[in-house]
């Protein structure tokens, strides 16, 4: 639904090594989030809308777009202005959009020594 209407359409790619030196870059990933959170909060600040999709379908990006074996297309992201009287918004997107968005408590991701325990700091300060 979204990057058929998106003016720009990017797709995310990742590369398990280093083109300086071949090592292994186990960061890709997080270094990925980082410049996607950056482009986001960048294009927010101009009032541009950005969504961030993970279902791509990688083999056509790899075809389509010959992005070469050893990277890796992680996400798409639709960037463009958001058009609140479009007709073409599914209305059920529209709803699923406009929801404000629950985050869990710290004490359900901040653990202490023993996984899944929530940490005493945590629970010290939710008191």
């Amino acid at each position: 639904m979204w990057a058929k209407h998106a003016g720009v359409l990017a797709i995310a790619v990742t590369r398990r090594l280093f083109d300086r030196n071949g090592k292994e870059n186990r960061a890709c990933e997080h270094d990925l989030g980082l410049a996607a959170a950056n482009l986001t909060v960048e294009a927010t600040a101009r009032g541009l809308a950005v969504h961030q999709m993970i279902g791509i379908d990688r083999d056509r990006c790899h075809a389509v777009l010959n992005i070469p074996q050893d990277a890796t297309p992680l996400t798409g992201i639709a960037i463009g202005y958001a058009d609140e009287n479009s007709p073409r918004v599914d209305e059920s997107i529209r709803k699923r959009d406009e929801q404000r968005r629950g985050r869990k408590g710290l004490a359900e991701i901040v653990y202490g020594a023993v996984w899944g325990e929530a940490s005493p700091l945590v629970k010290k300060r939710s008191t």
